[in-house]
């Protein structure tokens, strides 16, 4: 399909489906390419990394995880709790 054809296309949408439209593309503009995705999970691994050896911040064992999980998961589906 060519870019003539879809403009063909959308302006025979109505006006709030072409709204809706022009909205999903701005959005989609404002996305980040997966290089850009990448770079930023790098540096936020990195970032916290950083905090584990500096001790700015403590990890948590993953049986402390686990049992947390849990201790929530049948609070949240106790028969008694109410909703």
């Amino acid at each position: 399909m060519t870019l003539q054809e879809v403009r063909k296309q959308a302006l025979e949408l109505t006006p709030q489906e072409r709204q809706a439209l022009v909205e999903d593309l701005l959005l989609s503009l404002d996305e980040p390419t997966p290089a850009e995705l990448h770079a930023l999970w790098e540096r936020e691994i990195s970032r916290r990394v950083e905090e584990l050896r500096s001790g700015k911040v403590r990890g948590i064992p993953w049986e402390e995880v686990q049992e947390d999980m849990r201790r929530r998961l049948e609070s949240d589906f106790s028969p008694t709790r109410s909703t």
